[in-house]
């Protein structure tokens, strides 16, 4: 868990970083190409995978203590994915030959396509699914900081978009290399007695979530291009990679909880499971609601520092995005360690299809007219659908299941409301900056966290002060 957690900060902190200097070195034309092509690369990643990701997880981390068995599953879903993912090249290289007036810009796209061959490579699952956060974080943090030092030292001026890029996509190609090798030296790779066919029946399920689920994750950009500029693009993408950035250190947890929930629901140990997932809904729900809060009262502090003037629109697109990373959270608290960890993918599927199927309708309906923002509300709704329905099916399957905390929610907006008064002090003492961002967000997590200490009732801070006690004692 601290090794996910310290990958997660990571993934704030280096955009905090860098984002200010990319959004003032491009223009949002720029921005909004750059997101066209690595939604789209991203995409056909999802194709290509095959669904092993989720399975893979759930595969490895039930047989992870048997060594002969891990390294012939290993080396099948290995086969699998390196064989579909160079047909997936193929096509791409195809499509684009045909399509090739409708390339923006031909160094984006080989960047693009050298991301998508070097996915042959990718083995996440593995990782993940025998729990190895300590490589995962060690990997992805060297990867990450050299990225940061290339965008410094090599994305100067608004032509330099597509340098941009390809530091994005080799980056993720660094990645695929790195874990292919790694997973090399510890299990090696057979072909012996090889039955990947067997994995088909199996992953057809999990394959079809992943492409419907990235439709919104990948292909949003895509639609809002083809119903509005570049430059709407680049206003709606930036917004949403700040809420996605922040939001991921709160779903990353499900990547830690995925395992252990799955090992506990295949042994039948419901009241730790229970216990597990009430503990999982707890953490999302104390730290997205007042992350919304503060992003919605901060989205102007947060613009002028990050992006600059020349990307202002996306003050009203934040606001509106205030709710994604409560919506977003327990989204997928919903489907990883509850329908999917317990083989409900089936019921999943049908209720993402359905809320898929609305999001590309309101994304094109409300993006034609209302452009960056319309795409933004669109992805709201359909997130919400998406709880309601998987929220009414976990009900009725699983009824022992915390569905919601209601008493936690309550703590939770109460010391969010705080917030109110501490910006608006700090506000009128100081004048915007990252002087005044920073000391804003500061006061407002001691503010939370003294808040929720001295009502201690979720578990989780009522654990704290009992471990606290004990070494005191």
């Amino acid at each position: 868990m601290g090794f996910n957690f310290l990958l997660s900060v990571s993934q704030v902190l280096i955009p905090l970083v860098t984002m200010p200097y990319i959004t003032r070195a491009l223009t949002p034309e720029g921005m909004g190409k750059v997101s066209f092509f690595d939604a789209l690369s991203y995409y056909l990643v999802v194709i290509a995978e095959m669904g092993i990701t989720i399975y893979g997880i759930r595969a490895v981390a039930a047989i992870k203590s048997n060594k002969a068995l891990l390294r012939t599953t290993v080396s099948e879903l290995l086969l699998l994915h390196i064989v579909f993912n160079l047909l997936i090249v193929v096509l791409y290289t195809i499509a684009a030959y045909f399509l090739w007036h409708n390339v923006e810009d031909e160094r984006l796209f080989t960047f693009s396509l050298a991301f998508v061959l070097a996915n042959c490579f990718t083995c996440e699952w593995y990782f993940y699914g025998t729990e190895d956060f300590k490589f995962i974080s060690i990997r992805t943090l060297v990867i990450r900081l050299a990225g940061v030092a290339c965008i410094f030292l090599l994305v100067k001026q608004p032509p330099d978009y597509y340098i941009y890029y390809a530091i994005i996509a080799f980056s993720g190609v660094a990645t695929y290399v790195w874990n292919f090798i790694t997973l090399l030296r510890r299990e090696g790779f057979t072909l012996k007695g090889l039955n990947p066919i067997k994995h088909l029946r199996k992953l057809w399920v999990t394959w079809l979530i992943s492409m419907v689920y990235s439709v919104p994750l990948f292909l949003d950009t895509v639609f809002l291009r083809m119903t509005s500029a570049s430059v709407f693009v680049g206003y709606y993408a930036t917004a949403l990679k700040m809420v996605r950035t922040g939001t991921s250190v709160i779903t990353d947890s499900f990547l830690v909880f995925f395992p252990r929930v799955v090992a506990l629901s295949e042994n039948k140990d419901s009241e730790q499971l229970r216990e597990k997932l009430l503990y999982n809904l707890q953490f999302i729900l104390l730290l997205a609601i007042p992350a919304g809060v503060g992003l919605f009262l901060l989205a102007d502090d947060f613009t002028s520092v990050f992006f600059g003037t020349a990307f202002a629109p996306v003050v009203f697109n934040l606001k509106i995005l205030a709710l994604f990373p409560l919506l977003k959270s327990v989204s997928l608290y919903y489907s990883n360690p509850v329908l999917l960890a317990r083989h409900k993918e089936k019921i999943f599927l049908k209720n993402l299809i359905a809320s898929t199927g609305f999001f590309i309708v309101a994304a094109f309906v409300l993006s034609t007219r209302y452009n960056d923002t319309g795409m933004c509300i669109a992805l709201l709704l359909a997130e919400l659908l998406l709880i309601i329905l998987n929220g009414i099916q976990i009900h009725k399957h699983f009824s022992d299941v915390p569905l919601m905390n209601v008493s936690i929610v309550y703590e939770a907006v109460g010391a969010s409301l705080l917030f109110v008064p501490v910006i608006w002090a700090i506000q009128q003492i100081l004048e915007p900056g990252v002087v005044r961002l920073i000391i804003s967000i500061a006061t407002c997590v001691l503010v939370f966290a003294a808040s929720l200490w001295w009502l201690g009732r979720s578990a989780l801070i009522v654990k704290a002060k009992q471990l606290l006690s004990k070494k005191q004692l």
